[in-house]
């Protein structure tokens, strides 16, 4: 058999489709070259001539792996020789401010209503500080690359990865070519018997990515990153193969900190913790009717939803003359505002597990004014908003643990973040109506020194560094947090216009321009609404959870019992924190992609606080510049820190559980709302990308 067959044989009993997908010789714009003896020296466009190779297939390659091999292209997670400076935090804010010195020290008292990934801030400083007393040095980058993600940039003749595999020993593979022709041409150069099976297993990773575009391939990438995030430990190394626009915005895409985010995106404890408890409640004794995708019943009325942008502000004296024409909707922190103006919506949402409405009751609103009110939340809301409402109708957020504990059939509504205006558009759309127009979703500005509507809750601390395409035709800026988020609008109206084909949205912003939004300026909005039905309430069918469901579920979910297990599952590969087999089943119990709702529980619970702190102690290690004895010393260190951290858990788990079973009504909720973040001026703890070779 040929190598060709040989490969043929091996990769349809592995992807069929894939074999399915190969041009035929006919039809392929390349063509290979061979010298005089048969041997394949380079490749020839059909059409044009033009070489892929600039000299030959041999030179080239060579060429660039030895360039490569001299000097490798990483993306590192962090860079952490930051923890050696002597401006370097000595201790954890929050944790000072408790007067606690370590995590496993705190109560469900101390932490409630706090907003902060506790465990890897605290670690963090305890790394420092240890590093600093004991005079231990950092390299930039880990003295090692195994397990590492490799990602080859254009496949060519593919003759390159063998050697790239022995020199770099990664645990991840993945192949960039967006010319298939290219790709079925390495049938015949590359012994994918042989390397497949190199990268098949729980640990191991092997895909293609064929990709139109490089932000595509990029995205496919992350999505891969995303499934297994131990190959990000320690570097992802990207070997480029050819010079070329696609592969040069390919790389540098990949090597931004955006790549990191399924690490940073991973959810927090602390967060995880109050939600849950938040939920429990809820559902136990406010009994809040639940967003259900088959009880949707559509109408003819219009819906104004108000967000936060400072757009808003000049269209509430207009907002306020027609309001008898549409139901107002406003989002989160924008309340506040409208109710200042004399505008009181008719729904509220909110996605916020932390009690911020109190700071409502701070400015002197009369709760009595939100008894008008409908209030479309999280089911992590904090109790004690959702009874300063006429009405609540909740969603189950689909990343979230009390979500896969509680929910029934069609209630978990995807794609209903990242931020309360994509909530609150998915809500109209829920609720019946079939025009929406948005006021103040701006998503950015078109004046970069008033980003905010004034009067609002909450501080802005979103960056504004990208331009845009604007909504009335001028530049705005933006960031990348609002970019996901209207990417997130765009999908949900893409998805529901196949749903419902006479919605129609409406976009008044001078922001960020909304693809499926029609432009419209404010001016026009009274013409437009003069023929609206008027507005004067909605039925609908969202029902409550059954008593029965909500205890069955909690039950089912034995949170006691799966903590713990998943817990001491941690304990016991805490005790050989960097045997890379360890660190593979760190890698799996941060991954609850695949696994059924029960199983995904703790792992919810725990991945995102536990995962981080791992990776860190993980990267340090890995660069400290020291004797034998001095990185068995810090082994026994992190060994000390996993352990806080897993009696944190524990304790905290076990606390929230049995709050949440004993007390009789919402009326016993009730810690104190401390109410206190980080600085201002501080920066939450997230991975940071940095290139070194």
């Amino acid at each position: 058999m040929t190598l060709r067959e040989t490969n043929i044989d091996f990769i349809q009993n592995v992807n069929q489709q894939f074999i399915d997908s190969l041009p035929k010789d006919e039809d392929k714009s390349w063509e290979q070259v061979f010298d005089d003896t048969g041997y394949l020296i380079n490749f020839k466009h059909k059409d044009d001539g033009r070489l892929l190779y600039p000299t030959s297939l041999d030179e080239h390659e060579n060429a660039v792996l030895n360039a490569f091999i001299g000097c490798p292209s990483r993306l590192l997670m962090n860079d952490y020789r930051f923890l050696l400076e002597d401006d370097a935090p000595t201790k954890a804010p929050i944790l000072e401010k408790l007067s606690k010195s370590n995590p496993a020290s705190l109560n469900l008292e101390d932490i409630h209503d706090i907003n902060e990934d506790i465990e890897p801030s605290w670690a963090m400083v305890e790394i420092g500080n240890y590093l600093r007393e004991n005079k231990l040095q950092l390299s930039q980058a880990g003295i090692h690359s195994e397990g590492c993600a490799l990602v080859i940039l254009g496949l060519g003749s593919g003759r390159c990865i063998p050697h790239l595999i022995q020199y770099l020993k990664p645990s991840a593979l993945f192949i960039v070519e967006p010319d298939i022709d290219i790709l079925s041409y390495s049938l015949d150069t590359l012994d994918y018997s042989e390397l497949i099976p190199q990268f098949t297993g729980t640990s191991k990773a092997f895909d293609f990515v064929v990709a139109p575009t490089p932000q595509s391939a990029v995205n496919q990438i992350r999505s891969l990153l995303t499934v297994r995030n131990l190959f990000l430990i320690d570097g992802m190394f990207t070997f480029q193969s050819f010079d070329t626009p696609f592969f040069n915005l390919t790389k540098k895409l990949l090597h931004s900190s955006e790549t990191l985010n399924p690490i940073n995106y991973l959810g927090y404890f602390i967060d995880e913790l109050h939600m849950t408890m938040n939920a429990v409640v809820n559902y136990k004794h406010l009994k809040p009717k639940v967003f259900n995708s088959t009880k949707v019943e559509s109408n003819d009325k219009h819906a104004v939803i108000c967000a936060s942008g400072p757009s808003l502000a000049s269209d509430l004296e207009m907002i306020k003359n027609n309001r008898e024409k549409y139901a107002v909707i406003s989002c989160y922190s924008t309340i506040a505002k409208l109710l200042d103006s004399g505008i009181v919506p008719d729904y509220h949402c909110d996605l916020e597990r932390h009690n911020d409405h109190l700071l409502l009751l701070d400015k002197g609103i009369d709760s009595e004014t939100l008894k008008d009110v409908t209030l479309c939340c999280s089911s992590t809301c904090d109790p004690r908003l959702l009874g300063m409402y006429k009405e609540c109708i909740s969603i189950n957020r689909g990343a979230l643990t009390p979500s896969v504990i509680f929910s029934e059939s069609n209630d978990i509504i995807p794609n209903e973040g990242p931020d309360v205006a994509t909530f609150a558009i998915l809500s109209a759309i829920f609720l019946g109506f079939r025009t929406l127009h948005l006021f103040g979703v701006d998503l950015g500005t078109a004046d970069r020194s008033q980003c905010r509507l004034p009067g609002v809750l909450d501080i802005d601390r979103r960056v504004y560094n990208i331009p845009a395409r604007g909504n009335q035709g001028k530049t705005v800026f933006t960031g990348q947090l609002l970019i996901d988020n209207r990417l997130a609008i765009e999908q949900n109206i893409s998805l529901y216009k196949g749903h419902f084909p006479d919605l129609k949205v409406l976009n008044y912003s001078d922001g960020v321009y909304i693809n499926g939004a029609i432009p419209t300026k404010p001016s026009e909005f009274p013409s437009i609404i003069k023929s609206a039905p008027s507005f004067s309430g909605l039925s609908h069918k969202f029902v409550p959870y059954s008593e029965t469901h909500v205890n069955n579920s909690w039950e089912v979910a034995d949170l006691r019992m799966r903590s713990f297990t998943y817990i001491e599952n941690l304990r016991t590969i805490k005790n050989d924190p960097f045997l890379m087999d360890n660190l593979y089943k760190v890698s799996d119990l941060s991954n609850a992609a695949g696994k059924s709702y029960q199983d995904q529980i703790p792992i919810r619970f725990y991945r995102g606080s536990m995962f981080r702190t791992w990776i860190m102690l993980v990267g340090v290690y890995n660069r400290l510049v020291c004797e034998d004895h001095e990185r068995e010393a810090f082994e026994e260190f992190s060994k000390k820190i996993l352990n806080d951290i897993l009696d944190s858990f524990q304790n905290l788990t076990f606390e929230m559980i049995d709050y949440v079973e004993t007390i009789d009504s919402v009326d016993d909720f009730a810690m104190e709302s401390k109410l206190f973040r980080s600085d201002p001026d501080s920066k939450p703890l997230v991975m940071s990308a940095s290139v070194a070779a």
